[in-house]
């Protein structure tokens, strides 16, 4: 519970004072889209991400919609980050973000257990949804 609680207040003090989206801030606004997503809030969470302006707003843009089960939003996005990346001549695989933490004697088992891990990157985290074969 305390690391929820420290969550939420950092998400509640970040979300108070930050103000613009430029790339300066994305970092911020990446970090507060994590607290929301470990805290369940899909809706704020999505709105922090539609603030992060750095290449890999559309990263956290994605993860939040399918952390809400919106397969259509995830399509949407992922085309549109798609069609950005080929027109910007450039292409990228960014990690995809680290699940919700568990609390308690779980989570510290779990990270335990989790140290030589390889981070997934965005592409395999999308692989068995049902659009991604046609994509």
């Amino acid at each position: 519970m305390t690391r929820a609680g420290e969550d939420a207040a950092l998400a509640e003090l970040l979300s108070a004072n930050l103000r613009q989206a430029t790339i300066m801030e994305s970092f911020e606004w990446r970090t507060l889209t994590t607290l929301y997503a470990n805290l369940h809030r899909p809706e704020p969470a999505a709105r922090a991400a539609l603030k992060d302006t750095s290449p890999l707003g559309a990263t956290e843009q994605l993860y939040v919609a399918r952390m809400a089960s919106d397969l259509e939003k995830v399509q949407r996005i992922f085309r549109r980050y798609m069609t950005e990346l080929r027109s910007s001549g450039r292409f990228i695989d960014p990690i995809w973000p680290d699940p919700a933490p568990l609390g308690g004697l779980a989570g510290h088992l779990a990270a335990e257990t989790d140290r030589l891990r390889v981070r997934r990157r965005t592409f395999d985290a999308l692989a068995d949804l049902p659009f991604a074969s046609a994509e």
